[in-house]
């Protein structure tokens, strides 16, 4: 664990080590077998591979990727353009649940949910970045165009409890 923390503060920030030490928990450093390095795929689920600094899928899929494993993908592409990332093998999955169970050999995901009856690893949530609201004009824009003063003391809201 001590050479993955090494290599861990060449490529992520410190505030995101302590997350990504906790999820690999479940998983000594020889225990990853190459069966759970190819996980079943669907429109949710892939697997990819970082080699020499390229972010390539790992087998072609029937239909079109879902687009927040295409944001996943590309957080990875600026990853490597920025730090120098090990060759590795990763399952991304992007379903609104977490898919890896619990067990003596749980498949290493790396996934935007967690539970505590699910081994998967938090990755950051590409979700915001592919509606652009990392693009929104600056904070100043709306004070001046929606200053305080003129908003009503009301709220609403639509949603579900899920």
């Amino acid at each position: 664990m001590a050479a993955c923390s090494a290599s861990l503060s060449t490529v992520l920030p410190r505030e995101m080590q302590s997350q990504l030490l906790r999820d690999m928990q479940h998983w000594d450093a020889r225990s990853i077998l190459r069966q759970h390095l190819m996980a079943p795929e669907s429109d949710t689920r892939a697997t990819v591979g970082i080699l020499n600094g390229t972010v390539f899928w790992l087998r072609p899929h029937r239909s079109a990727r879902n687009r927040m494993l295409n944001a996943i993908v590309q957080d990875l592409v600026s990853l490597t353009a920025t730090h120098a990332v090990p060759d590795v093998v990763l399952n991304l999955n992007a379903f609104d649940e977490p898919i890896s169970p619990l067990r003596s050999q749980p498949t290493p995901v790396f996934s935007f949910f967690q539970t505590r009856a699910a081994a998967d690893i938090l990755v950051p949530d590409a979700y915001f970045r592919t509606l652009g609201f990392d693009q929104l004009p600056n904070p100043r824009h709306y004070r001046d165009r929606y200053p305080w003063k003129a908003k009503h003391d009301c709220a609403l809201w639509r949603g579900s409890l899920f």
